[in-house]
């Protein structure tokens, strides 16, 4: 079956550039420059701060998906991380039971009925479905793969 991609010209010139360019010469540079100078513990704990702050979202999204147990655990993570994980730098929330449960736009489209849209091919990002709100993403996606 055949599947039309209304964006295909932007999609594959952006991908080009992407993987051509600022790949190879700015973010693969940078992040073996990054893992160089900066020890694992420190970036384990920026990793966790990143987490940290997508909290509130997974919190919103559970809740939005009727899934008050999701919610309550995202709700107390944040909680617990962002004062006794000081900030976020550590994750006691995990070490005390409270697993990440990440929740995200997507899933809540899909709850409510919301089809598969077209995919985008955005600069510096991977392709993503038209619909899925891009805050905080190149943080996120940028910090879990450079560990």
């Amino acid at each position: 079956m055949m599947i039309e991609d209304p964006f295909e010209r932007v999609n594959r010139s952006l991908w080009d550039f992407n993987y051509d360019i600022l790949d190879a010469y700015i973010l693969r540079p940078a992040t073996v420059g990054y893992m160089t100078v900066v020890p694992k513990p420190a970036r384990k704990g920026l990793i966790n701060v990143v987490d940290n702050l997508g909290e509130p979202a997974s919190f919103l999204n559970s809740i939005l998906q009727a899934k008050p147990e999701k919610a309550a655990v995202s709700a107390g993570r944040f909680l617990v991380n962002s004062t006794v994980g000081v900030l976020g730098i550590f994750d006691v929330a995990s070490k005390i039971g409270l697993e990440r449960a990440d929740e995200d736009f997507n899933e809540t489209l899909a709850v409510w009925g919301g089809g598969d849209g077209p995919y985008v091919m955005v600069q510096a990002f991977y392709a993503q479905q038209l619909g899925e709100p891009q805050g905080g993403l190149l943080i996120t996606y940028t910090f879990h793969w450079v560990d």
